[in-house]
């Protein structure tokens, strides 16, 4: 029961008129617009009416906030939980809101709802119902004719097309949105940058890094004013990885060191394992597996208290080729075959191929030539099978020199052959 309720059952209650409640301080008026939840009354006045209706005046502290304020405090909490990648509980606070807001709710109020649903559902791979809540925030978006709702929109639809692997469609999503953000004035610094960074990570999975880094840098620009950790932390993030691709391993390092810092500060530990677990394979590219093995070993160590599988197989994937960068191949062996174990548990054929390729790399080295090239030619089938072509490209020279060795110059060719084709389709895939 909200606050305006009580008072007119209390007054009604005790046949209390309300121009005897209102006294000779309030007026009439007053009192109608408070039991119809349209003025918020002071601690002080609230005092005077309890003692005129003889309440406690706890019963009306206690009081529910009307409906639409009721709502109001649920989107927000769905947009808080948004931002925590808090799915399921982000899409009950948005349900919660439509209840709460009834039939005739705002236009504004249902974009919201329907935005943020539509975020939801896309966390939860839920697409098609993703799809429906957004279409439904357009709709409402082109009925008020409202640029920076245009925007909002077009960036949740962006975001639902990375998901889907979509990137030509995310890129052009969120490239609208930027069109339509910077015809709002004042323009929403926020919303922009976001906008950017999405568009930069668009870029980046097409291959198109110059592009990326160039979103990425003026995002930076715009959103390191507002002092968002999280959202730095993941721009951080995003520039070393675009840096990394670009072979400019100084820079990738100084942004992945600055999203460490990052999430190490929001106690946000899975990104924190991820970060750890870059770092390192930058340190393995560029051949220092020493360090290397420290910074994964820390990665391992959260993914372990995560019970995170997924990322411990990851971790232990690089951890091998660490080991046998080192030379010990024993422990090599010991941390790829941990890592197929764990693989294969949550269920991650790619990742249990890399771990299977590291293998067939230490055989190779071990001069176990037979059992490497049956563990090469596994590993190629599984990313044959996932068409993952830059995994075929390394793997597949790696085999042909193993076939080398062996004598094999047909078969040799023929891998050869295969790892530039591979090479040419990943790079026409970007």
């Amino acid at each position: 029961m909200t606050l305006g309720e009580r008072v007119r059952e209390a007054r009604k209650t005790r046949g209390v008129t309300q121009r005897v409640l209102a006294g000779g301080d309030l007026s009439e008026s007053f009192i109608s617009m408070l039991e119809h939840d349209k003025v918020r009354p002071s601690l002080e006045t609230l005092r005077i009416l309890a003692g005129r209706l003889n309440l406690p005046l706890a019963e009306l502290l206690d009081a529910d906030p009307p409906p639409r304020k009721q709502a109001a405090a649920k989107l927000e909490m769905g947009h808080a939980l948004l931002r925590q990648n808090r799915w399921t509980e982000a899409m009950e606070a948005y349900q919660s809101a439509e209840r709460a807001a009834g039939a005739d709710m705002p236009l504004e109020f249902s974009f919201r709802i329907h935005n943020g649903m539509g975020q939801a559902l896309t966390g939860l791979r839920q697409f098609d119902l993703a799809r429906n809540h957004l279409d439904r925030a357009q709709t409402i978006a082109d009925a008020l004719g409202r640029p920076d709702l245009f925007a909002r929109v077009a960036s949740a639809t962006g975001l639902l097309c990375l998901r889907q692997r979509d990137f030509p469609a995310a890129r052009d999503a969120f490239a609208r949105g930027l069109a339509s953000v910077r015809t709002a004035l004042p323009v929403d610094t926020e919303l922009e940058g976001g906008l950017l960074h999405s568009l930069g990570r668009a870029y980046s999975e097409m291959g198109l890094l110059a592009q990326a880094l160039e979103c990425y840098q003026a995002a930076l620009q715009r959103l390191e004013a507002l002092e968002n950790l999280a959202v730095m932390g993941i721009l951080h993030f995003n520039l070393g990885v675009a840096h990394e691709r670009q072979r400019s391993f100084d820079l990738a390092r100084t942004h992945l060191e600055k999203a460490a810092v990052l999430f190490e500060a929001q106690e946000n530990l899975h990104s924190l394992a991820t970060v750890k677990r870059n770092l390192g394979i930058l340190l393995v590219d560029r051949g220092r597996p020493v360090e290397a093995s420290e910074i994964l070993q820390q990665s391992l160590a959260i993914a372990s208290r995560l019970a995170d599988d997924a990322g411990r197989a990851q971790t232990l994937t690089e951890l091998a080729r660490a080991s046998m960068l080192s030379g010990d191949l024993e422990k090599a062996r010991g941390e790829a075959e941990e890592a197929i174990r764990l693989a294969v548990k949550v269920q991650d054929p790619a990742e249990a191929a890399l771990a299977e390729a590291v293998v067939a790399a230490i055989c190779h080295r071990e001069g176990r030539l037979e059992e490497s090239a049956h563990r090469y030619a596994y590993a190629l089938e599984q990313f044959e099978r996932l068409q993952m072509a830059a995994e075929i490209a390394r793997v597949s020279r790696d085999y042909a020199f193993l076939l080398l060795e062996r004598g094999e110059e047909g078969p040799a060719a023929r891998q050869f052959a295969r790892a530039f084709r591979a090479q040419e389709a990943a790079a026409a895939s970007r």
